[in-house]
């Protein structure tokens, strides 16, 4: 092979695992928490941008306009619960007064007058609802995996520990 031909597959390797490190953390081995493009929004939906303006506990915020948002699929202790008041700081710390994409799950109705979805929290990219279960602040709802539009992402695949 002539060097024009090395140089073209030294470019192609790196750009693939370039592209690889970009969505893959390397210090945790689990696939980072990308916080959605506008592009990726405006293609997709039915989504929601607004400021999160109340944390009611590990797994429910408010946002902007009023809305309830419970995080699908994942579930946090309940008040008085071991572990409450960690879920709803790390969230409160992640969300509160920050802004939101919120994507709605299609299958999922309203539970007490709240909006189901999948939670990024600020430009950092938090992806609250896979967050929660990586810090063991949360475990899989099986149950709503069954119709989820998310029941073959990686929540309802998530295992502890890997």
């Amino acid at each position: 092979m002539g060097l024009v031909q090395w140089v073209i597959i030294i470019i192609l390797v790196a750009i693939i695992l370039f592209g690889f490190a970009a969505v893959f953390d390397f210090g945790k081995g689990v696939f980072r928490n990308v916080f959605p493009t506008t592009e990726a929004i405006e293609d997709k939906g039915p989504f929601i941008v607004a400021m999160v303006t109340n944390v009611v506990d590990g797994d429910t915020i408010d946002i902007e306009g009023g809305e309830r948002i419970r995080f699908a699929i994942v579930n946090t202790p309940e008040r008085g619960e071991p572990g409450y008041q960690e879920a709803k700081q790390w969230v409160i710390d992640r969300c509160l007064g920050k802004t939101a994409v919120i994507d709605l799950d299609s299958n999922q109705p309203r539970t007490y007058n709240r909006l189901v979805g999948l939670v990024y929290c600020d430009v950092q990219g938090y992806f609250v609802n896979l967050e929660l279960l990586q810090q063991g602040l949360a475990v899989v709802m099986p149950q709503f995996c069954k119709y989820s539009e998310f029941r073959d992402g990686v929540l309802c695949n998530y295992h502890a520990g890997k």
